[in-house]
């Protein structure tokens, strides 16, 4: 048997009456359907895409009968028309182009349609606008047995009557849609279909009439290939001009209709040509040839914006297609050269060594066939130097992206001299390699403050927070340059620089306020002191030598502390300073160092002044701050009149003092400093021997020789009599302050010239005795 390669033309009146729609009549019953198509659209190098034609599940038997409901208008008595039309059907076994089909009694034309369009893996649409093209048959009123025995046309050449051997309606769909299939030249068939082959250039005649003519065309898939090798004729000019109606003597309409027909019955036939997926599973392919290659993400889907919309598959149809790997940037063209996409535009690599560097071998490119990539506008050659849209620069090398910080960085590469500007999302699949920073920067992590000084020739990065940085003035020394978190993170990490550092010869520093203060690394007890770059450490200068003992401050505060023992003690008056400085173990002066450099160090107990006056916030009681880790509990404020510290108190925070010695008391103004007794008398000490002492009844308390020296001490010493402002003179005895009424008392007691004037409050401490006379 002949399979039909040419289709009819008015030669025959009974040819004529069987062949509508492929050459001789223009007609068909639906023109000017409600999506009425324009011929400016049609395309003859791709009429139908290969997503679409091939998508045998496209309708349910349902789906087939209720369009064929709706296409008829009626149905003259007598006649059977095809939404009413049922036969028996017999079996069909599998081959290469149909799966099986099993035949049952009585099937509707709509079964049939629906059931041939899944097993051969075409579309029951393509069936449908076949079965009105060729016959009329989904409008015709009256339709005669003869319409259905030829309804596909099938096996009706046009220089000879139909092949009886195919009549029939079942026969009719199954042979052409098994044909249509056959087209392609699936696996397990031979490679006799090529006379149209798809990408390559090849002449179309317009009429069966080789006086009218033919002009090229480079078919764009399998699907409209296919339906040049069923009707191998294009439309000329004039047959679109009058797309509804005829053209001239050298018009052929077959394809013409067949795209009208299926426009306006049920949209774009080229439509989703590239990008499929099915309705029941969002996955998105992009379909080359006989390969399917899966759509991972959204900015890859974008980027292939101009090969159209995605479109809607059958299973069946994505089954048939080779899986892939995942869809690239990069790609091929059949003549085997490489290109990079994105922005709607195809860049072409000039080497595989510039491929290589994007992570791809040039044969491992994704494949694409030339009119897909037609679709992407031509622009420059592709480059190794890539800048994003959002300010971004990176050099491409070995199958990673190496952020560029800045350009005074790209001296330490080989970088091309031009680069491209492009959107970051189209080497998101590039891992992040070391990036391009030159030595002697801060690198700051985009979207933060993090930040880190760079060195060993831009592979290490010294973590560094912007508080250190900018108040030890090194912010405002270096340039500062953003890189991705990513791109910090494929730097060799260094320690983190908090303000303690040593230099190459271990020599050690807390950083100051613009310089470094040289200390030895005793002073601080479990305090690392992190290895700083020598470029760093020369634009700070080295202000002073400090001791173990030495003042800091932080920038932020007005607070004072001695670092002591590796701790740091709050001042809490500039007496306290003062009074510290006069240790020859304290290095004067105070040094102002970042916040965070006060803020590491453990808290001491509080710097207080000798001879203070203290108290808790939350308590009433006061205490004598003796030396630096004791308090005394003060009984009564006489007490610290009479030894010349006064009554002002400092309130404390809670806990501030628990870490000070607290079980002595100051019961008296007695005392004894570097083992000699003295008593407190208005302000003044006052030495005091032994039986003097007993005298006034008071036990000397020991004090330090800090707060010793925070009192004056006089050589008067203390007697037994003490005169008070009145004049009334009062002997001292057992603890008790007995007035003399009578001169003749005070030349008995041995009192004259030997009193002591002395203040109310003084007199207070001692109880009031019996007079004598």
């Amino acid at each position: 048997m002949r399979v039909r390669t040419t289709r009819c033309v008015a030669l025959l009146v009974t040819t004529l009456l069987l062949c509508v729609g492929f050459v001789a009549s223009p007609f068909s019953s639906d023109a000017q359907g409600a999506h009425a198509a324009t011929a400016s659209d049609f395309d003859p190098a791709n009429i139908i895409s290969d997503a679409v034609f091939f998508n045998g599940a496209d309708m349910g038997a349902a789906a087939v009968q209720d369009f064929l409901n709706k296409q008829h208008q009626g149905c003259k008595a007598g006649y059977t028309c095809l939404r009413d039309y049922k036969q028996s059907t017999p079996d069909r076994g599998a081959d290469a182009m149909c799966d099986s089909y099993r035949g049952a009694a009585n099937e509707t034309a709509a079964t049939i349609v629906f059931k041939v369009g899944r097993a051969c893996g075409i579309n029951p649409k393509v069936l449908l606008v076949t079965l009105e093209k060729e016959q009329s048959l989904l409008s015709h009123t009256s339709p005669s047995q003869a319409r259905y025995n030829i309804a596909m046309g099938y096996a009706c050449p046009d220089t000879a009557v139909c092949d009886s051997q195919y009549f029939g309606f079942f026969n009719q769909v199954y042979k052409a849609a098994w044909q249509l299939k056959r087209y392609g030249n699936p696996a397990g068939t031979s490679e006799y279909f090529t006379w149209f082959p798809v990408g390559k250039s090849a002449p179309v005649r317009f009429h069966p009439n080789a006086a009218c003519g033919s002009a090229s065309i480079t078919i764009k898939n399998k699907a409209t290939a296919a339906l040049y090798y069923y009707t191998p004729y294009q439309p000329n000019t004039a047959a679109l001009n009058n797309l509804y109606g005829t053209g001239d003597s050298c018009s052929a309409y077959g394809n013409r209709n067949f795209w009208r027909m299926f426009t306006d019955w049920f949209g774009d036939p080229s439509a989703a040509s590239n990008l499929v997926r099915t309705g029941d599973n969002p996955a998105v392919y992009l379909v080359s040839g006989n390969a399917k290659y899966p759509v991972r993400d959204y900015s890859m889907l974008d980027a292939l914006y101009p090969l159209g919309s995605v479109g809607y598959v059958s299973q069946q149809f994505l089954d048939s297609k080779t899986t892939g790997a995942d869809m690239k940037r990069i790609v091929r063209s059949p003549s085997g050269k490489v290109f990079f996409l994105d922005v709607g535009a195809k860049f072409q690599f000039m080497t595989c060594e510039d491929v290589s560097a994007y992570g791809v071998d040039c044969g491992a490119s994704i494949l694409l066939t030339d009119s897909q990539l037609s679709a992407f506008r031509d622009s420059q050659s592709m480059t190794r130097l890539y800048e994003t849209t959002n300010g971004k620069t990176f050099f491409i090398e070995a199958g990673k992206k190496r952020e560029v910080a800045d350009k005074s960085s790209l001296a330490a590469v080989n970088a091309p001299s031009r680069s491209m500007v492009l959107f970051e999302s189209a080497i998101s699949y590039l891992p992040y390699g070391v990036p391009v920073v030159r030595d002697s920067v801060f690198a700051q992590k985009r979207g933060s403050t993090w930040q880190g000084f760079i060195s060993g020739s831009g592979t290490t990065i010294s973590p560094m927070s912007a508080t250190v940085a900018g108040q030890t003035g090194l912010a405002s020394s270096f340039p500062q340059v953003p890189l991705d978190e990513q791109s910090i993170g494929a730097l060799n990490r260094a320690g983190t620089i908090s303000g303690f550092v040593r230099d190459s010869s271990h020599q050690t520093f807390v950083l100051t306020q613009g310089g470094r203060l040289k200390v030895t690394n005793t002073s601080y007890p479990g305090i690392e002191f992190v290895g700083a770059p020598a470029k760093m450490l020369e634009t700070l200068p080295v202000v002073a030598t400090a001791g173990k003992k030495h003042f800091l401050k932080g920038v932020s505060s007005p607070s004072v502390f001695l670092i002591d023992d590796g701790v740091k003690r709050k001042a809490w008056s500039w007496e306290a300073i003062m009074s510290a400085e006069k240790s020859p173990d304290v290095t004067p002066g105070i040094w102002t160092v970042p916040d965070e450099t006060v803020g590491v160090l453990p808290d001491g107990r509080p710097l207080l002044d000798a001879g203070s006056l203290v108290k808790r916030s939350s308590s009433p009681r006061v205490y004598l701050v003796d030396g630096t880790t004791r308090l005394l509990t003060v009984m009564s404020f006489d007490v610290t009149m009479a030894l010349g510290l006064g009554a002002s108190v400092t309130t404390m925070p809670d806990g501030a003092l628990d870490s000070f010695e607290q079980s002595k008391s100051l019961p008296s103004p007695a005392v004894t400093c570097n083992g000699r007794s003295l008593v407190g008398l208005d302000g003044k000490l006052l030495p005091a021997d032994a039986g003097t002492l007993a005298s006034y009844g008071w036990t000397a308390t020991p004090l330090d020789p800090a707060t010793c020296a925070a009192m004056s001490i006089t050589e008067q010493t203390l007697t037994k009599f003490l005169r008070g402002p009145d004049g009334k003179i009062y002997w001292i005895d057992a603890g008790k302050r007995h007035p003399l009424n009578s001169w003749a008392a005070l030349v008995e007691l041995g009192g004259v010239d030997k009193w002591i004037q002395a203040s109310p409050s003084a007199l207070n401490l001692l109880p009031l005795g019996e007079p004598r006379s």
